[in-house]
């Protein structure tokens, strides 16, 4: 950029009045003048401080003058122009500019003007004057007037027109003591010489003696006095007596005390009367209680401190440009977007500086921009970077251009936030996109959205690439009618009623699996998971959110494994009842074997020795163990057999009476051992009553059968809560409820090695000479818990007892 050049314009920039008009008005300056109509009580209204043209006016002053401000605009009535002839320009004018001169530190002085309206009709406004913005030089810029009308207070009054001025004639003092109460003002004086103070009706109603009952018989210093906050006395007395001395006017705020002990505040004009010789003789004051206006005031403070807050906490600025002046307002937040201290540059930013704080960079598309929207009148938001600042910020401006009655640019007006961290994010989110899209592309898988109520679907580029459509063929969104069209005719059907009830019952969750036919006629299996993201207050779903993979390949290696499983399946079948055949045709020729043992026996006993006798014994003992056997295989083959499936029905069962029930069985071995058990209460679950059963009789038996020598066995079967670690550390299914059973005793225990070696079939860690058994029983209590989908463990301790602990499911799946 040149900086030498003559400060640069903007197109269709023409100037409507020589003066300030109203399009140097911001629209901060007019938010404070809103507010100060909606806090006060009083007229508001706004003019130049030159040409005395109305910048703006409250709805109350537009309905006192009968006019709007378009007409105020489009007439060009000033203040000066609507004065009746009863108030000549030359007599209020330099009162009016003394208020302004005296108002520029915004203390307001009142003044009476006598206002024509529209219809001709005359109207008495009390107006108090208030330097309401500066220029850069300092002086006035904007008034802010603040009117009451009082037309009914002075309506007796009449003007007497004499050579040296004008005589105010009263018909009555009480109407001059109601304006007085009516405005809260009134007036007194001071005869120096003898100390005589004198109030008006107005006076007494400030200081709250309204009722005549209360009020003292003589006004003295004393009893003013009194009404000061005693902090202060000193200070007011001691400001009394220098302006006294000095002898001039003067005026000054200071806080009173009224009777009830309300606090006001009143400001005080004083005007001092001499004598020939220069003494000040009388003393004539002016007191008026500005309360209201004061608080008005702070809220005004209030107001833009909180909105500097907001724009410093919230990196958010407002901004002004006019087309007439060339000249442009920055608040402060925008001040502090470019990096400018607004102590510094609030008065002195130009136009022409403003473009040089945006990076080169942006700076011409910011003005090609905002040429487009001042050409095409429309409002204009552009993103761009400013020059200053570490790291790289963006900021965000929209403008809204504002024409004339005759179609010429008055001014811009806009805001500016920073965007940086919203860029950050949209970043952040277009590399998400990308890593979404590739992640698609690798897994054959696509993401959609289902609006219901608009019956439209959004899709991902990945499942437009699943149905095999070129870019140019896609869309943003289809109807939900389109991907139907793409659904196997097999699949219709069972599709369309599993939808219809995801939507009735409003399931949260759904992940069926169908055929697809992509665009080239090519059959897929997906997998269609979906959730709802947002429902009526019924329940119903409304959006819907879903991803869809392609599962082919997973579909043929399952159709694949599902075939072979039946094949094992069979096999298995097979095999089972191969064993449970061939295991009960050999019961047969083992019960002849045994039959003719004893016939033999019987028959022939006395031809043979004891050797041949021995012989037959054993034969009869090998057979006996083989039917064992074959009775423990052929229970064993049972537990997963399906010839009976009656035999294999889960169903709710009390285990207090499965135990029972095997120690009934066990009764007799009980007798014999001398044993002891306890029985804690057991819970009701979902079992196949035999085989818990057979369970609980091959556990119990082996804590008879392996008892030590000489010791009474102790069994004890009650039962434990199984927790989390224990359903991960087994491999069990966490979304069930277990319980687990303990068998425990004080037999002759194991080695801990063992520990797994105990379930195998046919394992045995004792001789059959020691202990008798098949080493089948625990190979069956292994498979039982396993078809039951739980587990069973065993802790031992050589010499000092054995713990059985069988967990299963409460119901079954």
């Amino acid at each position: 950029m040149n900086h030498s050049q003559e400060e640069p314009s903007m197109p269709h920039m023409e100037s409507r009045y020589d003066g300030i008009s109203s399009n140097t008005v911001s629209q901060q300056v007019l938010a404070y003048a809103r507010a100060f109509g909606n806090i006060s009580s009083q007229m508001v209204h706004l003019h130049n401080a030159a040409t005395f043209e109305f910048l703006y006016v409250s709805d109350h002053i537009s309905s006192l003058l009968g006019y709007t401000f378009q007409e105020l605009h489009k007439e060009k009535k000033t203040l000066l122009s609507l004065l009746t002839p009863a108030t000549p320009r030359e007599y209020i004018l330099p009162l009016i500019q003394l208020s302004i001169r005296d108002g520029i530190d915004h203390k307001p002085q009142p003044l009476n003007l006598r206002i024509r309206h529209k219809n001709g009709s005359e109207k008495i406004l009390q107006t108090q004057f208030t330097v309401f913005e500066t220029d850069a030089n300092g002086n006035p810029h904007i008034l802010l007037c603040l009117s009451q009308e009082i037309t009914q207070e002075v309506q007796s009054i009449t003007y007497t027109q004499v050579s040296d001025g004008y005589e105010i004639q009263w018909d009555s003092e009480i109407l001059m003591a109601e304006a007085e109460r009516m405005r809260h003002f009134g007036t007194w004086q001071m005869h120096l010489p003898t100390g005589r103070i004198g109030w008006t009706e107005g006076m007494y109603h400030i200081f709250g003696y309204s009722d005549p009952a209360t009020r003292p018989n003589i006004i003295t210093l004393e009893l003013i006095f009194s009404h000061v906050r005693p902090e202060e006395r000193q200070k007011l007395w001691d400001e009394a007596h220098t302006n006294l001395a000095k002898g001039e006017d003067y005026q000054g705020e200071w806080i009173m005390v009224r009777r009830n002990g309300e606090q006001r505040v009143l400001l005080e004009q004083v005007r001092i009367l001499k004598d020939a010789d220069n003494r000040p003789v009388v003393v004539l004051g002016s007191t008026s209680d500005i309360t209201e206006e004061r608080q008005m005031a702070n809220n005004l403070n209030k107001i833009e401190k909180l909105l500097h807050e907001n724009e410093r906490t919230f990196g958010f600025g407002s901004w002004e440009w006019s087309a007439v002046t060339n000249k442009i307002m920055w608040s402060d937040g925008t001040l502090l977007l470019f990096g400018l201290d607004p102590e510094e540059w609030r008065y002195k930013l130009t136009y022409k500086h403003s473009l040089t704080l945006v990076d080169p960079r942006d700076t011409a598309h910011t003005l090609q921009v905002m040429e487009k929207a001042i050409l095409n009148r429309q409002t204009y938001e552009i993103e761009f970077r400013p020059r200053h600042g570490t790291p790289e910020r963006w900021l965000r401006s929209r403008g809204v251009p504002v024409y004339d009655t005759e179609g010429k640019l008055e001014r811009i007006y806009g805001t500016t936030v920073d965007i940086t961290a919203e860029r950050k994010v949209l970043q952040k989110l277009r590399e998400n996109e990308e890593l979404l899209s590739t992640a698609e592309h690798l897994t054959r898988s696509g993401s959609w959205l289902w609006d219901i109520r608009k019956n439209e679907v959004t899709w991902s580029n990945g499942l437009w690439e699943l149905l095999e459509y070129p870019p140019e063929e896609r869309t943003p969104s289809v109807a939900s009618q389109f991907y139907y069209e793409h659904i196997h005719p097999q699949d219709k059907a069972a599709l369309e009623q599993s939808s219809t009830h995801f939507q009735e019952t409003g399931i949260r969750t759904a992940s069926p699996i169908y055929r697809l036919i992509t665009r080239s006629g090519q059959t897929i299996y997906v997998n269609n998971k979906l959730q709802i993201v947002e429902q009526d207050t019924k329940g119903k779903p409304l959006r819907v959110i879903g991803g869809t993979a392609d599962v082919t390949h997973l579909k043929n290696i399952q159709m694949e494994l599902e075939k072979k499983v039946e094949q094992l399946n069979h096999s298995n079948a097979e095999l089972e009842q191969f064993a449970y055949i061939a295991s009960h045709d050999l019961q047969e020729p083992l019960r002849k074997i045994v039959a003719f043992c004893n016939l033999l026996v019987r028959t022939y006993q006395p031809l043979f020795d004891e050797t041949g006798l021995m012989y037959l014994d054993r034969i009869e003992s090998a057979v006996r163990r083989m039917q064992h056997l074959i009775s423990d295989l052929l229970d064993f083959s049972r537990i997963s057999n399906r010839i009976n499936p009656t035999e294999y029905s889960f169903e709710r069962t009390d285990l207090n009476q499965i135990v029972r029930n095997a120690l009934q069985d066990l009764e007799l071995a009980i007798q014999q051992k001398g044993a002891h058990i306890t029985l804690a209460e057991l819970p009701t679950v979902e079992v196949i009553p035999s085989q818990l059963e057979r369970l609980f009789l091959n556990l119990i038996g082996n804590s008879l059968k392996f008892s030590r020598p000489e010791v009474s066995p102790q069994i004890h079967i009650y039962t434990k809560p199984v927790d989390d670690s224990s359903i991960k550390k087994y491999s069990l299914n966490k979304e069930q409820n277990y319980v687990s059973i303990v068998v425990e005793d004080n037999g002759i225990g194991f080695e801990p090695e063992y520990t797994e070696q105990i379930f195998a079939i046919f394992r045995r860690l004792h001789s059959k000479t020691e202990y008798e058994g098949t080493g089948i029983g625990l190979a069956t209590c292994r498979k039982i818990v396993e078809t039951h989908q739980g587990y069973i463990k065993a802790d031992g301790t050589l010499g000092r007892g054995a713990c059985f602990s069988i967990i299963l499911p409460i119901r079954q799946e």
